[in-house]
């Protein structure tokens, strides 16, 4: 009874045909197939931590940007580092007020339907919620206005809108 709740396990994250494919395997063959799909995932997993920019500073303090970030203590730090990776783009002065407007930012009452696109639920009866992308949630954001009309955040918007094209710079 275990071997049979280890391969329904398994088969869970098979496809429907290669479930019913490997139903018609010896014992043997479901155990040698699934040793080499393990080996597979090892190699991917190997390849991808020797290959992808995990230790990189700038991508880790560019998880500033989610929303859910802009009250955590260490974001003010997080979006001046990121600021300052970015050569040419703001001066020194420019970088003090965009601590400044990052403080007023993170104290900002923000709507959840800038956050929070689609909630509904599965079959099952859990909550699913669908987020906004990103561009959308800092578009709201950038567009607040200050009582005068002009943009609250121009520091913010200057240096928001030239991190996130460089996603779009690097996809072609």
């Amino acid at each position: 009874k275990k071997q049979v709740d280890k391969f329904d396990q398994y088969c869970a994250c098979l496809g429907e045909d290669t479930r019913q494919l490997s139903s018609s395997l010896s014992k043997e063959e479901r155990d040698s197939f699934f040793h080499d799909v393990r080996k597979i995932y090892h190699a991917i997993a190997a390849y991808l931590k020797s290959n992808l920019p995990l230790n990189n500073s700038f991508l880790r303090d560019v998880h500033v940007l989610h929303s859910s970030s802009r009250t955590k203590p260490e974001a003010s730090d997080q979006i001046i580092r990121v600021a300052r990776a970015v050569p040419g783009l703001l001066s020194s002065n420019a970088i003090d007020l965009l601590r400044d407007e990052w403080l007023s930012y993170s104290m900002e009452v923000i709507d959840d339907a800038w956050i929070i696109k689609k909630k509904s639920s599965c079959p099952d009866g859990r909550a699913r919620i669908e987020y906004q992308r990103i561009d959308v949630y800092w578009n709201y954001v950038l567009s607040i206005q200050r009582t005068n009309g002009q943009l609250k955040y121009p520091t913010l918007n200057r240096l928001i809108k030239n991190i996130l094209i460089i996603s779009h710079g690097n996809a072609d």
